[in-house]
């Protein structure tokens, strides 16, 4: 049974290709508990990372057979364990951080985790370990640059099961927060972001960051420490040291479009208690214009998908690749257009001229369409940025006219705007006559004329078109 305080994301596998910055995870995944560091939730994102091939090609399976199938199917002869090769580029680790990596992974490689099982839809937590073996192999001289890792496949399937749904997060999170917990909190809230809220019993919450008693204890006697209390064993630490600081670092990635949403909370008490430890933590999230962004895309995907089934179902020959790849190319603005093309015109040109091969002529009409459209996007754009330059050189006229005396101020001031060439990045100036020009060219004010223009419209290169006798 699929537990309904989990969402599947809008967002579909465009022809089994992830967008670099957004990861596919399947919510158990998101779910595991620990009080992990930064750099050992980059290796957890990196592990995701590594297995986003075989959960897009689940996903995909699950539009066509209505469930989702293990990413590890059984006919596979892997045997009981499951070996990964990870670059650390994956993880965001640079050589100069490999011993910090080393560190992370031989931390890891001691923990066991604990993660939900849903039966009749309620969690029941599993303690198991991640990782078998993990490590950074070294050659005669040096790290491989590699990182190995080998887990049960027992505790993988488990692990990565979509048996209750998915989410989509921004793998940059682990990145750019400076809060350990910060990821922690938005990966976990990424499987509500739809529902738009969440209550979440206050105990289980601990045991997610891996601040309970129970974590704080096991820590304890795994470093071989002595620490006597618990320092989040009350709400008011919790609040002030794990949730407020995670609230205003979102909020600021959120603001500034780094992060897709942030997050308001509240803690419950039953029986009109206001004080203590609460009884639950209700989350609300709150979507910044990231989140719309997706959101809008999201939308505009799903409309693909579903002109290109349909487009399939009425003409069974056509390849749903090659349109889904042409459909990529419609930008969000002339979406409706093209798709009303391919529904009305396209099947009323079918219908008419009755071609031998109707893939073929639907698939060449749709692509002159597309190109068409492109082409005149393009001229367009190449218009909006002419138009933008040639204000921009009035201003470079008058500074050039305050920078500049005697002959110089006066060649300048002889300049003349052509255009902007945007693909070529060439800016053309008239010029009186051709000694004009080389006036310009042998002045030691050249380098003001470069410094303005780079200044005031970028480094483009200049050429010059000579009026008495129309050369360039």
């Amino acid at each position: 049974m699929k537990n309904p305080d989990n969402n599947s994301s809008n967002l579909p596998v465009r022809n089994g290709i992830l967008p670099q910055e957004w990861l596919y995870n399947p919510v158990v995944y998101s779910q595991i508990s620990g009080d992990f560091t930064l750099m050992q939730q980059r290796v957890l994102m990196g592990v995701l990372g590594a297995l986003q091939d075989r959960i897009l090609h689940a996903i995909s399976q699950k539009e066509r057979d209505k469930r989702f199938p293990s990413i590890f199917p059984a006919e596979e002869t892997m045997g009981d364990v499951v070996e990964l090769d990870i670059d650390p580029q994956l993880m965001g680790v640079s050589p100069d951080h490999y011993d910090d990596l080393e560190d992370a992974l031989a931390a890891l490689s001691k923990l066991t985790m604990r993660y939900p099982k849903y039966e009749s839809g309620r969690p029941v937590y599993v303690i198991a370990p991640l990782f078998g073996r993990i490590e950074m192999p070294r050659g005669e001289v040096r790290r491989t640059g590699r990182v190995r890792i080998t887990m049960l496949r027992r505790n993988v399937e488990d692990f990565f099961s979509l048996a209750h749904g998915y989410t989509v997060h921004l793998a940059r999170i682990v990145r750019i927060s400076t809060r350990k917990r910060t990821p922690r909190i938005y990966i976990f809230l990424s499987s509500f972001t739809d529902i738009g809220h969440k209550e979440v019993d206050y105990g289980q919450l601990l045991q997610f960051l891996g601040i309970d008693q129970e974590s704080f204890d096991l820590d304890n006697r795994t470093g071989g420490r002595d620490v006597k209390e618990n320092p989040f064993r009350k709400w008011t630490k919790v609040r002030s040291q794990v949730l407020e600081p995670c609230r205003l670092e979102m909020d600021a990635f959120c603001a500034s479009g780094k992060l897709d949403f942030s997050f308001r909370y509240e803690a419950l008490y039953r029986d009109g208690r206001e004080r203590g430890n609460p009884d639950r933590i209700r989350f609300t999230i709150e979507k910044g214009p990231l989140a719309a962004d997706r959101d809008s895309s999201a939308a505009d995907s799903r409309r693909r998908h579903a002109f290109t089934e349909r487009m399939c179902e009425w003409c069974p020959d056509l390849n749903r690749y090659e349109l889904s790849r042409l459909l990529e190319r419609v930008s969000r603005e002339e979406l409706d257009d093209c798709l009303e093309y391919g529904y009305r015109e396209v099947r009323r040109a079918v219908e008419q001229r009755q071609p031998d091969d109707v893939a073929a002529y639907t698939m060449t009409m749709m692509a002159s369409w597309v190109a068409a459209r492109e082409r005149e996007a393009r001229r367009r754009k190449a218009a909006e940025a002419d138009s933008r330059c040639r204000e921009l050189w009035e201003q470079c006229r008058d500074e050039l006219a305050s920078l500049t005396e005697g002959n110089a101020t006066a060649d300048f001031a002889s300049l003349g705007y052509v255009r902007y060439d945007s693909a070529r990045n060439t800016l053309t100036l008239t010029v009186p006559d051709r000694a004009t020009a080389e006036r310009i060219e042998n002045s030691p004010s050249l380098q003001i004329l470069a410094d303005v223009l780079h200044r005031r419209i970028g480094r483009v290169r200049l050429q010059y078109s000579i009026l008495n006798n129309g050369a360039e």
